[in-house]
């Protein structure tokens, strides 16, 4: 059997404090969906696997990841892949499929990341120098 490449994304937003507690927040209101078809033996499991997914955040970027940032797009976002056959070909694309079933959490880090893309106006003189 052969080989097949996958990848995965996230919007790429820059996490402090105040954002992982949102973040923890979501998944903390979401409920599993489907859970038994993905493979875990409870809802338990698989809120627990969202919430590992999360924490797992504050890793990146990691060696199996890659910031890609397009001119035209609305925010930069993290990638992950490779090739593999049967199981998932990086840890970061395991955590990265978890967090798509998470209602509301990839939406979240889109407005993030197009927020921190924003210029930030540093001058305060009102365009005097």
């Amino acid at each position: 059997m052969g080989e097949t490449l996958f990848f995965d994304y996230i919007p790429a937003a820059k996490l402090d404090e105040s954002r992982k507690r949102r973040l923890r927040a979501i998944v903390a209101a979401a409920e599993p969906v489907d859970w038994e078809d993905r493979g875990y033996e409870s809802a338990q499991d698989c809120r627990d696997e969202m919430v590992t997914a999360v924490e797992y955040l504050d890793k990146l970027p990691t060696k199996e990841t890659l910031v890609i940032v397009f001119p035209e797009a609305a925010y930069p976002v993290v990638v992950t892949g490779g090739m593999a056959s049967c199981d998932p070909p990086t840890e970061a694309y395991e955590k990265f499929n978890v967090l798509w079933h998470v209602v509301g959490l990839i939406e979240q880090l889109a407005i993030w990341a197009k927020e921190d893309r924003r210029p930030k106006d540093d001058d305060d003189s009102g365009g005097e120098r």
